[in-house]
């Protein structure tokens, strides 16, 4: 099994060496799931990055539960880290400059 995101028909496209293909529509998939700007990021990283997960979620029905993992991740790490602390880790990996943070 072979899949990729297609980006002009916004869908993921699944082909099988029996020469069947599977389209899935990323747009029906997702237009009844509760989402955050970050979990709507996280779901088209997904789509593109690791379709074949992406298919297999959508095709178990587990879509919401997957998006309502990321949110409760994505809470637990700002609630666990103080500012100070995800200041300091960005400066040291240098992910942002020490003027970002002021």
């Amino acid at each position: 099994m072979y899949a990729e995101y297609n980006i002009h028909r916004n869908s993921i496209d699944i082909y099988t060496s029996a020469g069947y293909m599977l389209r899935i529509d990323c747009w029906e998939a997702e237009k009844n799931l509760k989402t955050t700007p970050g979990t709507e990021y996280a779901l088209t990283s997904l789509g593109i990055d690791e379709p074949l997960e992406y298919t297999r979620l959508y095709l178990d029905g587990n879509l919401q539960m997957w998006v309502d993992a990321e949110d409760s991740l994505t809470l637990f790490q700002v609630r666990s880290g103080s500012f100070r602390n995800m200041k300091e880790e960005a400066i040291l990996d240098n992910s942002a400059p020490p003027s970002y943070f002021g």
